[in-house]
């Protein structure tokens, strides 16, 4: 009769080097998390550093990597001495208009081109598409002539326009990628108790893909957040200023105040951080599988 061989347990050795060798790859995800999250904080915390530090020692060398005598005057002079709540309640308003009319208009077109499978349907989405690959600087003289004869230059409405035009096409694509990963029996329950195609878009997929829609809002946000080239073409008027004209009313001819400007960037650059930490789930849920459930 075989003798049956018995496994021995590992011995010391061998679990210390398992251990060490599990370390060893957690450590590496963690130095290349750390890696990027620094790379990517690093402007942040650079523009933090020249707003601190004052006018004298911004040219020292070599350059300093924390300030010796920290102070926020510049903050209280940009706070002071500009209209700075006017430019963040601006972009706040156009920003937020803008993404809210792109998520609305492009999911009905998403869902749309989703459903209905055309050929006229596909060169249609097609063509929606085609509209992103000529850059926004060829078109400045026509869409400025357009928006004179609309009476669309001189106001935020305006702007907001001009951003949910160049803003729905790409997002409507975005949408279209997530009601296609929503299958169609999901939604035979709905039409057979009546429900119009409107009526099972807001009933049905809609709530369904709702953190990829949140996802895709961030685009069109993030876009009329950071626009300088629309506002700069359609807004006339200082009391329209939004946060890039605002900023970009500091540089000078002869000199600019830097520090201020630094303040400025750091002041706008708050509100988005903090939207994106509030809707972070959504992101995440968004971007892993576009629906949930």
């Amino acid at each position: 009769m075989a003798e049956t061989k018995t496994r021995r347990p590992p011995s010391f050795a061998q679990r210390l080097w398992f251990v060490l060798r599990r370390a060893g790859d957690v450590g590496q995800t963690w130095f290349l998390v750390m890696l990027v999250t620094l790379f990517a904080l690093a402007p942040l915390y650079w523009m933090l550093v020249q707003a601190l530090q004052p006018m004298e020692q911004r040219y020292a060398f070599p350059p300093q990597l924390l300030p010796t005598e920290p102070s926020l005057a510049a903050f209280w002079r940009v706070w002071e001495s500009t209209d700075i709540l006017t430019w963040l309640r601006n972009t706040f308003v156009v920003a937020v208009t803008s993404a809210t009319l792109v998520l609305v208009f492009g999911a009905w077109g998403a869902y749309a081109m989703s459903r209905w499978r055309s050929r006229g349907v596909g060169l249609a989405a097609y063509f929606t598409l085609a509209t992103q690959m000529m850059p926004g600087i060829v078109l400045m003289i026509p869409i400025y002539r357009a928006f004179i004869q609309l009476g669309l230059v001189g106001g935020l409405h305006g702007l907001i326009v001009a951003n949910f035009v160049f803003s729905i096409p790409v997002a409507t694509w975005m949408l279209k990628s997530i009601f296609d990963s929503i299958p169609e029996e999901i939604e035979e329950a709905a039409r057979l108790d009546g429900c119009s195609r409107l009526g099972v878009l807001f009933r049905v997929p809609l709530p369904i893909a709702f953190p990829g829609v949140i996802a895709t809002g961030v685009f069109p946000f993030f876009a009329a957040w950071n626009d300088y080239f629309f506002a700069r073409l359609i807004i006339n008027r200082s009391t329209d200023w939004v946060g890039s004209m605002g900023i970009a009313s500091f540089f000078g001819e002869l000199s600019t105040p830097w520090p201020e400007v630094m303040a400025a960037a750091i002041i706008f650059a708050l509100p988005p951080m903090v939207l994106f930490l509030a809707f972070q789930r959504y992101f995440v849920e968004g971007l892993g599988g576009a629906t949930k459930g």
